[in-house]
């Protein structure tokens, strides 16, 4: 398992932090100009733009990383190396995807940061007191839109996994593999989403359409938005033990 996780950690790692690392140095550029009063709104406004615009790179840049990794598993000679180690499949996924969310997801949150500090510079909102103490007041529900947040992209990331393992085990040699998968995969979501369910008596359902509902529960709901990070986590889990059943027993490599 630690081995598993050193080299999950290690995949695109150089190119992972040289990016983020060019969009800290970029902020704390702009910000030196702004904290020596060398900055105006025009530079300000050229801070924002630039450095969400970097921002989107390093969204990019994680994606492709994220794609490689999950390439390097379903094929060859990387995937043929793995089926030979003593592992289970399972480790090397569980390893894989919690290095490439927490690295996607600190990477973004840096990001954001970087944003943030320099749009409340443009508008000349240095931090004092009062807005610390309005901050760390909402502390309990930054916690839990970012527990939301982690939850969410972990269940995207498992649902491309999903994809890869049916196209690479069930649907292997189909000539209508493609929309075999994405019909495969909608499914999927359509079958997990009836577990929201469980959350109806803490939100309003609406019938959307055909068999599609919504369930809308307000962001201050507290206990209830934990409930559905609890719910969302079985979903991931159960996304989980199905890719690991797929590789296990029916892997195909290419």
């Amino acid at each position: 398992m630690k081995a598993q996780f050193k080299y999950a950690l290690r995949s695109g790692l150089t190119v992972r932090l040289a990016v983020l690392g060019f969009l800290v140095l970029l902020s704390a550029v702009f910000g030196l100009l702004a904290t020596f009063r060398h900055s105006n709104e025009v530079v300000e406004t050229t801070a924002v733009v630039l450095i969400s615009i970097g921002l989107s790179g390093v969204f990019v840049v994680n994606v492709i990383m994220d794609f490689i990794s999950l390439k390097g598993i379903f094929g060859a000679p990387e995937g043929y190396l793995n089926a030979l180690t003593p592992v289970k499949f399972r480790v090397t996924l569980f390893a894989r995807t919690v290095c490439a969310v927490l690295e996607d997801c600190a990477a973004l949150g840096i990001g954001t940061l970087c944003v943030l500090w320099h749009a409340l510079l443009m508008d000349g909102m240095n931090a004092n007191m009062a807005g610390s103490i309005q901050v760390f007041a909402s502390v309990p529900e930054i916690v839990q839109m970012s527990i939301l947040v982690l939850f969410g992209y972990t269940f995207i990331f498992m649902l491309i996994v999903f994809g890869r393992s049916l196209r690479h085990s069930v649907f292997f040699g189909m000539h209508a593999k493609p929309l075999l998968t994405a019909l495969g995969v909608g499914a999927a979501i359509w079958v997990l989403s009836l577990l929201n369910f469980a959350l109806a008596p803490f939100g309003v359902v609406e019938h959307v359409w055909w068999v599609i509902y919504s369930i809308i529960i307000p962001v201050r709901s507290g206990v209830a938005g934990y409930l559905y990070a609890l719910v969302a986590l079985f979903q991931i889990v159960v996304l989980f033990i199905a890719n690991s059943m797929l590789m296990e027993r029916r892997m195909n490599l290419s």
